[in-house]
Protein backbone atom coordinates (compact mmCIF):
# COMPACT_ATOMS: atom_id res chain seq x y z
CA UNK A 1 0.00 0.00 0.00
CA UNK A 2 1.46 3.22 -0.63
CA UNK A 3 1.29 5.88 1.96
CA UNK A 4 0.86 9.63 0.88
CA UNK A 5 -1.23 12.11 0.20
CA UNK A 6 -0.13 12.78 -3.14
CA UNK A 7 -2.45 15.68 -4.52
CA UNK A 8 -0.89 17.88 -1.78
CA UNK A 9 2.83 16.34 -3.16
CA UNK A 10 1.73 16.88 -6.55
CA UNK A 11 0.45 20.57 -5.49
CA UNK A 12 3.56 21.31 -3.71
CA UNK A 13 6.02 20.14 -6.16
CA UNK A 14 4.35 22.05 -8.90
CA UNK A 15 4.95 25.74 -7.14
CA UNK A 16 8.14 24.87 -5.44
CA UNK A 17 11.39 23.36 -5.35
CA UNK A 18 10.63 20.13 -2.93
CA UNK A 19 12.78 17.23 -2.75
CA UNK A 20 11.05 13.73 -2.20
CA UNK A 21 11.95 10.73 -0.69
CA UNK A 22 10.79 7.63 -3.05
CA UNK A 23 11.19 4.36 -1.52
CA UNK A 24 11.01 0.97 -3.95
CA UNK A 25 8.62 -1.91 -3.16
CA UNK A 26 10.98 -5.17 -2.61
CA UNK A 27 12.62 -6.44 -4.97
CA UNK A 28 12.54 -4.05 -7.17
CA UNK A 29 15.17 -2.42 -9.45
CA UNK A 30 16.96 0.88 -8.92
CA UNK A 31 18.21 1.10 -11.98
CA UNK A 32 14.86 -0.26 -13.89
CA UNK A 33 12.97 2.98 -11.65
CA UNK A 34 15.41 5.15 -13.26
CA UNK A 35 15.58 4.07 -16.77
CA UNK A 36 11.98 4.16 -17.21
CA UNK A 37 11.66 7.29 -15.70
CA UNK A 38 14.09 9.22 -17.22
CA UNK A 39 15.35 10.48 -13.97
CA UNK A 40 18.80 11.04 -14.64
CA UNK A 41 18.24 12.87 -17.92
CA UNK A 42 15.18 15.01 -16.35
CA UNK A 43 16.37 15.63 -13.18
CA UNK A 44 20.54 15.42 -12.97
CA UNK A 45 20.66 15.67 -9.14
CA UNK A 46 18.49 11.74 -8.17
CA UNK A 47 20.61 10.39 -5.13
CA UNK A 48 20.27 6.27 -4.53
CA UNK A 49 20.42 4.91 -1.63
CA UNK A 50 20.30 1.13 -0.09
CA UNK A 51 20.05 -0.35 3.56
CA UNK A 52 20.48 -4.02 3.39
CA UNK A 53 18.36 -6.00 1.07
CA UNK A 54 15.26 -4.39 2.74
CA UNK A 55 15.49 -0.77 1.67
CA UNK A 56 16.06 1.09 -1.43
CA UNK A 57 14.84 4.48 -2.43
CA UNK A 58 15.84 7.27 -4.87
CA UNK A 59 16.01 11.24 -3.51
CA UNK A 60 15.99 14.27 -5.20
CA UNK A 61 13.65 16.39 -7.12
CA UNK A 62 10.45 14.76 -8.87
CA UNK A 63 8.52 17.58 -11.66
CA UNK A 64 4.63 16.82 -10.73
CA UNK A 65 3.74 14.38 -13.84
CA UNK A 66 6.81 11.77 -12.95
CA UNK A 67 4.95 11.92 -9.10
CA UNK A 68 1.88 10.85 -10.61
CA UNK A 69 3.55 8.30 -12.36
CA UNK A 70 5.10 7.05 -9.58
CA UNK A 71 2.34 7.17 -7.31
CA UNK A 72 0.36 4.53 -9.57
CA UNK A 73 3.41 2.37 -9.99
CA UNK A 74 3.02 -0.98 -7.96
CA UNK A 75 6.98 -0.86 -7.64
CA UNK A 76 7.17 1.95 -5.52
CA UNK A 77 6.51 1.22 -1.49
CA UNK A 78 5.94 5.37 -0.17
CA UNK A 79 6.60 8.42 -0.86
CA UNK A 80 7.70 11.18 1.24
CA UNK A 81 8.54 15.07 1.19
CA UNK A 82 12.39 15.18 2.32
CA UNK A 83 11.51 16.53 6.26
CA UNK A 84 13.58 18.88 8.28
CA UNK A 85 14.87 16.57 11.44
CA UNK A 86 15.27 18.35 14.71
CA UNK A 87 17.09 17.07 17.83
CA UNK A 88 14.98 16.72 20.57
CA UNK A 89 15.20 18.29 23.81
CA UNK A 90 13.07 20.45 26.36
CA UNK A 91 12.98 24.29 27.09
CA UNK A 92 12.91 25.10 30.50
CA UNK A 93 11.17 28.57 31.36
CA UNK A 94 12.22 29.51 34.72
CA UNK A 95 10.40 32.12 36.43
CA UNK A 96 6.94 31.43 33.97
CA UNK A 97 3.81 33.68 34.40
CA UNK A 98 2.16 32.29 37.06
CA UNK A 99 -0.54 30.70 34.80
CA UNK A 100 1.98 28.58 33.24
CA UNK A 101 3.38 27.52 35.99
CA UNK A 102 0.22 26.32 37.29
CA UNK A 103 0.08 24.13 34.04
CA UNK A 104 2.98 21.94 35.19
CA UNK A 105 1.76 21.45 39.12
CA UNK A 106 -1.40 21.89 40.84
CA UNK A 107 -0.05 22.78 43.97
CA UNK A 108 -1.22 26.44 45.42
CA UNK A 109 1.63 28.29 45.99
CA UNK A 110 4.27 26.40 44.23
CA UNK A 111 5.48 28.11 41.33
CA UNK A 112 7.32 25.56 39.45
CA UNK A 113 9.24 26.33 35.86
CA UNK A 114 7.50 26.00 32.53
CA UNK A 115 8.81 22.94 30.32
CA UNK A 116 7.95 21.93 27.28
CA UNK A 117 9.02 20.08 23.93
CA UNK A 118 11.16 22.01 21.90
CA UNK A 119 9.23 20.86 18.95
CA UNK A 120 5.74 22.11 20.49
CA UNK A 121 3.78 23.87 18.06
CA UNK A 122 5.35 23.35 15.04
CA UNK A 123 3.14 22.35 12.12
CA UNK A 124 -0.12 23.30 13.69
CA UNK A 125 -2.45 26.29 12.71
CA UNK A 126 -4.17 28.14 15.86
CA UNK A 127 -7.34 29.50 14.69
CA UNK A 128 -8.19 32.58 16.99
CA UNK A 129 -12.05 34.34 16.22
CA UNK A 130 -11.86 37.30 17.81
CA UNK A 131 -11.49 41.40 17.50
CA UNK A 132 -8.29 40.90 15.61
CA UNK A 133 -4.19 40.62 16.44
CA UNK A 134 -1.40 43.09 16.63
CA UNK A 135 0.74 41.60 14.24
CA UNK A 136 3.48 44.67 15.48
CA UNK A 137 3.32 43.52 18.67
CA UNK A 138 6.98 42.49 19.65
CA UNK A 139 5.27 39.81 21.77
CA UNK A 140 4.64 38.00 18.95
CA UNK A 141 7.77 38.39 16.96
CA UNK A 142 8.66 34.52 17.29
CA UNK A 143 5.55 33.28 15.81
CA UNK A 144 3.82 33.84 11.95
CA UNK A 145 0.38 35.76 12.29
CA UNK A 146 -1.92 35.52 9.63
CA UNK A 147 -5.11 37.94 8.82
CA UNK A 148 -7.33 35.21 7.68
CA UNK A 149 -10.33 37.44 7.01
CA UNK A 150 -11.87 40.86 9.02
CA UNK A 151 -15.58 39.45 8.73
CA UNK A 152 -16.63 42.50 11.28
CA UNK A 153 -18.69 45.45 10.80
CA UNK A 154 -16.15 47.66 11.34
CA UNK A 155 -13.03 47.04 9.29
CA UNK A 156 -9.86 48.20 10.43
CA UNK A 157 -6.26 47.44 8.46
CA UNK A 158 -4.32 43.59 8.72
CA UNK A 159 -2.35 43.55 11.70
CA UNK A 160 -4.38 45.76 13.78
CA UNK A 161 -6.37 45.16 17.03
CA UNK A 162 -8.13 48.21 18.43
CA UNK A 163 -10.51 46.24 21.05
CA UNK A 164 -7.58 44.64 22.35
CA UNK A 165 -9.07 41.31 23.40
CA UNK A 166 -7.47 39.16 20.58
CA UNK A 167 -4.13 40.49 20.57
CA UNK A 168 -4.49 39.17 24.74
CA UNK A 169 -5.42 35.80 23.45
CA UNK A 170 -3.10 35.88 20.86
CA UNK A 171 -0.45 36.25 24.06
CA UNK A 172 -1.77 33.87 26.07
CA UNK A 173 -1.90 31.06 23.03
CA UNK A 174 1.54 31.94 21.62
CA UNK A 175 3.48 34.46 23.00
CA UNK A 176 7.39 33.63 23.69
CA UNK A 177 6.65 34.97 27.37
CA UNK A 178 3.36 34.42 28.43
CA UNK A 179 2.56 31.22 25.59
CA UNK A 180 1.47 27.85 25.86
CA UNK A 181 2.37 27.31 22.15
CA UNK A 182 5.44 29.37 21.05
CA UNK A 183 6.22 28.06 17.74
CA UNK A 184 2.55 27.68 15.97
CA UNK A 185 0.89 29.78 13.30
CA UNK A 186 -1.56 32.19 14.46
CA UNK A 187 -4.80 32.69 11.99
CA UNK A 188 -6.23 35.80 12.94
CA UNK A 189 -10.04 35.63 12.03
CA UNK A 190 -11.51 38.55 12.80
CA UNK A 191 -15.09 38.46 13.32
CA UNK A 192 -15.84 41.17 16.62
CA UNK A 193 -16.28 44.69 15.78
CA UNK A 194 -14.25 47.45 17.52
CA UNK A 195 -16.71 47.20 21.00
CA UNK A 196 -15.61 42.97 21.25
CA UNK A 197 -19.22 42.02 19.42
CA UNK A 198 -19.71 39.57 16.50
CA UNK A 199 -23.34 38.64 15.47
CA UNK A 200 -23.68 34.87 14.75
CA UNK A 201 -23.72 35.32 10.85
CA UNK A 202 -20.12 37.04 11.09
CA UNK A 203 -18.94 33.89 12.94
CA UNK A 204 -20.36 31.34 10.46
CA UNK A 205 -19.04 33.15 7.54
CA UNK A 206 -15.38 33.26 9.80
CA UNK A 207 -16.21 29.42 10.48
CA UNK A 208 -16.69 28.83 6.87
CA UNK A 209 -13.75 30.25 5.62
CA UNK A 210 -11.49 28.63 8.09
CA UNK A 211 -12.88 25.28 7.86
CA UNK A 212 -12.01 25.54 3.96
CA UNK A 213 -8.61 26.72 4.41
CA UNK A 214 -7.71 23.42 7.00
CA UNK A 215 -8.87 20.76 4.86
CA UNK A 216 -6.44 22.62 2.49
CA UNK A 217 -3.63 23.04 4.53
CA UNK A 218 -3.63 19.58 5.99
CA UNK A 219 -1.76 20.87 9.31
CA UNK A 220 -3.08 19.96 12.80
CA UNK A 221 -6.01 22.74 13.62
CA UNK A 222 -7.44 24.52 16.62
CA UNK A 223 -9.86 27.05 16.37
CA UNK A 224 -10.28 28.87 19.32
CA UNK A 225 -13.97 30.34 19.97
CA UNK A 226 -13.78 32.85 22.88
CA UNK A 227 -17.35 33.59 22.74
CA UNK A 228 -20.93 32.60 23.79
CA UNK A 229 -24.25 33.77 23.66
CA UNK A 230 -26.46 34.55 25.86
CA UNK A 231 -29.11 32.28 25.16
CA UNK A 232 -28.76 28.79 23.75
CA UNK A 233 -28.76 28.69 19.90
CA UNK A 234 -29.68 25.59 18.15
CA UNK A 235 -28.62 26.94 14.77
CA UNK A 236 -24.80 27.56 16.30
CA UNK A 237 -24.47 24.42 18.16
CA UNK A 238 -25.56 22.68 15.07
CA UNK A 239 -22.87 24.38 13.17
CA UNK A 240 -20.16 23.79 15.37
CA UNK A 241 -21.30 20.28 15.62
CA UNK A 242 -20.85 20.12 11.93
CA UNK A 243 -17.25 21.21 12.05
CA UNK A 244 -14.47 18.46 10.85
CA UNK A 245 -13.67 15.88 13.78
CA UNK A 246 -10.10 16.20 12.94
CA UNK A 247 -10.14 20.13 13.93
CA UNK A 248 -10.28 20.62 17.52
CA UNK A 249 -12.84 23.06 19.05
CA UNK A 250 -12.05 25.66 21.91
CA UNK A 251 -14.54 27.32 24.05
CA UNK A 252 -14.98 29.28 26.87
CA UNK A 253 -17.61 28.08 29.92
CA UNK A 254 -19.01 31.87 29.85
CA UNK A 255 -19.01 34.80 32.57
CA UNK A 256 -22.29 34.25 34.25
CA UNK A 257 -21.43 32.54 37.55
CA UNK A 258 -24.45 30.05 36.32
CA UNK A 259 -24.46 26.70 35.53
CA UNK A 260 -23.15 26.62 31.96
CA UNK A 261 -24.98 23.75 29.75
CA UNK A 262 -27.39 26.81 30.19
CA UNK A 263 -25.69 29.36 27.96
CA UNK A 264 -22.50 26.97 26.18
CA UNK A 265 -23.02 27.11 22.37
CA UNK A 266 -22.79 23.23 22.98
CA UNK A 267 -23.78 21.35 25.59
CA UNK A 268 -22.32 18.02 27.53
CA UNK A 269 -23.46 15.50 24.84
CA UNK A 270 -20.45 17.51 22.57
CA UNK A 271 -17.93 15.82 20.00
CA UNK A 272 -14.92 14.63 21.13
CA UNK A 273 -13.35 17.33 19.18
CA UNK A 274 -14.29 20.11 21.51
CA UNK A 275 -12.95 21.26 24.71
CA UNK A 276 -14.71 23.94 26.94
CA UNK A 277 -12.82 25.35 29.77
CA UNK A 278 -13.86 27.41 33.42
CA UNK A 279 -11.29 29.96 35.30
CA UNK A 280 -10.44 29.13 38.58
CA UNK A 281 -8.36 31.74 41.73
CA UNK A 282 -5.07 30.94 42.80
CA UNK A 283 -6.88 28.63 45.37
CA UNK A 284 -7.80 25.83 43.01
CA UNK A 285 -11.55 27.37 43.09
CA UNK A 286 -13.67 28.24 40.58
CA UNK A 287 -13.70 31.76 40.10
CA UNK A 288 -17.04 33.67 41.17
CA UNK A 289 -17.55 34.75 37.65
CA UNK A 290 -17.30 31.41 35.92
CA UNK A 291 -19.75 29.33 34.76
CA UNK A 292 -19.30 25.03 35.65
CA UNK A 293 -21.29 22.21 35.69
CA UNK A 294 -21.21 19.06 33.32
CA UNK A 295 -20.67 21.56 30.47
CA UNK A 296 -17.66 22.28 31.37
CA UNK A 297 -14.34 19.71 30.97
CA UNK A 298 -11.50 21.06 32.77
CA UNK A 299 -10.70 24.79 34.53
CA UNK A 300 -7.54 27.03 34.49
CA UNK A 301 -6.18 30.62 35.45
CA UNK A 302 -8.73 33.07 34.69
CA UNK A 303 -7.76 35.77 37.20
CA UNK A 304 -5.25 38.23 37.19
CA UNK A 305 -3.88 36.42 33.75
CA UNK A 306 -0.83 38.52 32.67
CA UNK A 307 -0.48 38.78 28.53
CA UNK A 308 -0.10 41.45 25.57
CA UNK A 309 -1.36 44.59 25.65
CA UNK A 310 -2.33 45.79 21.81
CA UNK A 311 -0.11 48.75 20.94
CA UNK A 312 -3.24 50.27 18.94
CA UNK A 313 -4.61 50.92 22.45
CA UNK A 314 -1.26 52.20 24.31
CA UNK A 315 2.11 52.02 22.49
CA UNK A 316 3.60 52.62 25.45
CA UNK A 317 2.43 49.53 27.53
CA UNK A 318 3.01 46.42 26.16
CA UNK A 319 1.60 44.15 28.65
CA UNK A 320 -1.68 44.08 31.19
CA UNK A 321 -3.81 41.73 32.95
CA UNK A 322 -7.09 40.26 32.32
CA UNK A 323 -9.88 38.45 33.93
CA UNK A 324 -13.06 35.83 32.28
CA UNK A 325 -12.88 32.56 30.84
CA UNK A 326 -12.02 33.86 27.41
CA UNK A 327 -8.30 33.71 29.11
CA UNK A 328 -8.73 30.54 30.22
CA UNK A 329 -10.08 29.33 26.89
CA UNK A 330 -6.79 30.50 25.27
CA UNK A 331 -4.49 28.72 27.57
CA UNK A 332 -6.29 25.26 27.10
CA UNK A 333 -6.40 26.02 23.12
CA UNK A 334 -2.54 26.22 23.46
CA UNK A 335 -2.50 23.28 25.44
CA UNK A 336 -4.66 21.09 23.28
CA UNK A 337 -2.30 22.36 20.43
CA UNK A 338 0.77 21.41 22.08
CA UNK A 339 -0.29 17.92 22.27
CA UNK A 340 -1.38 17.79 18.27
CA UNK A 341 1.56 19.01 17.54
CA UNK A 342 3.46 15.87 18.89
CA UNK A 343 0.95 13.92 16.81
CA UNK A 344 -1.71 13.39 18.86
CA UNK A 345 -5.47 13.74 16.73
CA UNK A 346 -7.64 16.48 17.48
CA UNK A 347 -9.74 13.80 20.27
CA UNK A 348 -7.03 12.60 21.21
CA UNK A 349 -5.00 15.77 22.61
CA UNK A 350 -8.46 16.47 24.50
CA UNK A 351 -8.66 12.89 25.66
CA UNK A 352 -5.49 13.70 26.72
CA UNK A 353 -6.09 16.64 28.66
CA UNK A 354 -9.09 14.71 30.54
CA UNK A 355 -6.78 11.91 31.28
CA UNK A 356 -3.90 13.95 33.03
CA UNK A 357 -5.72 16.46 34.51
CA UNK A 358 -6.43 16.51 38.21
CA UNK A 359 -9.70 17.30 40.10
CA UNK A 360 -8.73 19.66 43.01
CA UNK A 361 -11.99 20.01 44.07
CA UNK A 362 -15.93 17.69 44.30
CA UNK A 363 -18.14 20.61 46.20
CA UNK A 364 -20.09 22.50 45.44
CA UNK A 365 -18.65 21.54 41.92
CA UNK A 366 -16.54 19.21 40.05
CA UNK A 367 -13.21 21.20 39.30
CA UNK A 368 -10.39 19.51 37.17
CA UNK A 369 -7.26 21.33 36.91
CA UNK A 370 -5.54 21.69 33.23
CA UNK A 371 -2.58 20.03 33.27
CA UNK A 372 0.26 19.96 30.95
CA UNK A 373 2.65 16.92 30.71
CA UNK A 374 5.61 16.84 29.27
Amino acid sequence: MLYVCLGFLVQLSAVLAYSFIVQLADKTSISAIISDYSLEAKSGGIETVVLGDRFRALMGEFSAKVLRELQSDPRIAAISIDRWLEVQEYVVQGQPPLHLSRLASSSTGVHRPFMFDSISGSGVDMYLFDTGIDFKHPGLSNVDVRRLDDLSDSAVPEGCDPHGHGTALAGLIASETFGVLKRCDLLDVRIANKQGKAKISQLLRGLDIAVQRASKSMKSSVFTIPMISDVKNYVLRAALEAIPSDIAVVLPAGNQKSEACDFSLLDKRKAQNVLVVGSIDDKNRIASFSNYGDCVDVYTSGIDVTTLQSTDLNPASLVKSINGTSASCAIGAGVVGYYMSLGLKSYEAIAKIHQVSEVVSKYPHCCKLLQLKT
